[in-house]
């Protein structure tokens, strides 16, 4: 019996290394839409944060803003060195509402926003001013060291300014009580007090925003209660 070898199978001698060319055009794709998603979200990312810095920055120029107003505000019509003469302190019929040449508050309607006060310091009497001019608010000093000239109170290059107003917040006047009555027996001749609050509107944008995108714009409203109160004699 003729035994028959079994049929011999061919083995390739070639090995497989890498990849093909298909398997590797195929990782570069999704390879770069990985890298396009991840370069959207850090793009997004970017565009937030840089929102918020403006957003932050616009509101703390605002308040810093308006407490610097508001601060000199509150001295306006202050006597300062001019209390300690105590002639200055009496009333006299010829003026009313503030002693030796102070002037009153001076106030100009949007959208020319302007006030105009005087205060009695150590130095003496100091004008101030603040207005809004150029989308910036100016603020003006006279009777101090310096050139007498507006200067600027806030930056451009940080915040655009686009309404200023100080208003005045009316209130009842309230009546200084006499120990007797007028001659007429009626109450018409007391002095009243005048007590002034102002009100403080501030609104800013934020500058060198990207073009197309929503401005930011933040306002801000301070309420400054004047300190020296005016008082008003009413003398027939």
């Amino acid at each position: 019996m003729t035994m028959r070898a079994p049929p011999c199978r061919h083995r390739s001698t070639r090995s497989q290394n890498g990849l093909s060319l298909v398997e590797l055009l195929v990782g570069i794709t999704v390879g770069l839409f990985v890298v396009a998603a991840a370069s959207t979200l850090l793009a997004l990312q970017l565009s937030d944060n840089r929102r918020l810095v403006q957003e932050t920055q616009v509101q703390q120029d605002l308040r810093a803003t308006a407490d610097i107003i508001g601060r000199e505000l509150r001295r306006a019509g202050s006597w300062g060195f001019i209390a300690a003469d105590s002639a200055a302190t009496v009333w006299r019929p010829d003026y009313n509402l503030l002693p030796s040449g102070l002037t009153p508050i001076t106030l100009t309607a949007p959208p020319a926003g302007q006030v105009m006060f005087q205060s009695g310091r150590t130095i003496g009497i100091v004008e101030y001013g603040f207005k809004l001019e150029q989308q910036r608010i100016k603020v003006f000093v006279k009777g101090v060291v310096g050139p007498d000239q507006w200067q600027e109170l806030t930056d451009p290059a940080t915040m655009i300014v686009t309404q200023f107003s100080v208003t005045s917040q009316d209130e009842p006047p309230v009546p200084l009580v006499c120990q007797r009555l007028c001659v007429d027996g009626t109450q018409a001749c007391w002095p009243t007090v005048d007590v002034r609050s102002l009100v403080i509107d501030i609104t800013g944008q934020a500058a060198n925003q990207p073009a197309g995108s929503q401005p930011i714009v933040r306002s801000v409203r301070s309420v400054v209660k004047v300190r020296n109160d005016a008082v008003f004699f009413n003398v027939s």
